[in-house]
């Protein structure tokens, strides 16, 4: 599992990652969709918690995502699901709670690599005024990510 740098073709409101996880598509497609998993690794303090995780994952759909951080802070994310195309692309909107007149976009793409899933993720449409990290927020959750992942025992799926 590597994290890498992507050329300049996102702008610079955006953060773009490119994330190789070592497990199938099927796999990390759950760790986005089910909330019990989600419930893992959320959240980019190593030490913070999800408090409660609710996700309709299906076009218009809603989710919401609250958790708690190392300081006892709780940060909350919804949105609504705009693309749900199993076990491939995930994209929804995001809206901090504690930012609610500023949305933005989240997009996953999963593809099958050799020995694992290379995800290419997008958090555009970032407001520069924003108080939170988010390439480094982001960064620290998908290692988060990582080891709930490695923790799963689940049986290799086709898409």
């Amino acid at each position: 599992m590597s994290t890498k740098p992507e050329p300049s073709a996102v702008a610079t409101n955006a953060v773009r990652i490119v994330r190789d996880f070592d497990t199938n598509c099927a796999t990390v497609w759950r760790a986005w969709t089910d909330p019990k998993i989600v419930s893992q690794w959320f959240g980019s303090d190593p030490a913070g918690s999800v408090l409660k995780a609710t996700l309709d994952v299906q076009p218009g759909g809603i989710y919401s995502i609250t958790f708690r951080d190392s300081s006892g802070q709780e940060h909350t994310a919804s949105g609504q699901y705009r693309a749900v195309r199993h076990p491939r692309e995930l994209s929804f909107t995001w809206t901090w709670k504690s930012e609610p007149d500023h949305q933005t976009l989240v997009t996953v793409l999963l593809e099958d690599r050799e020995g694992g899933t290379r995800m290419t993720f997008e958090h555009s449409q970032l407001w520069a005024g924003s108080s939170h990290g988010y390439a480094e927020g982001w960064r620290s959750t998908f290692d988060k990510m990582a080891r709930a992942l490695a923790g799963l025992e689940m049986p290799h799926l086709e898409p």
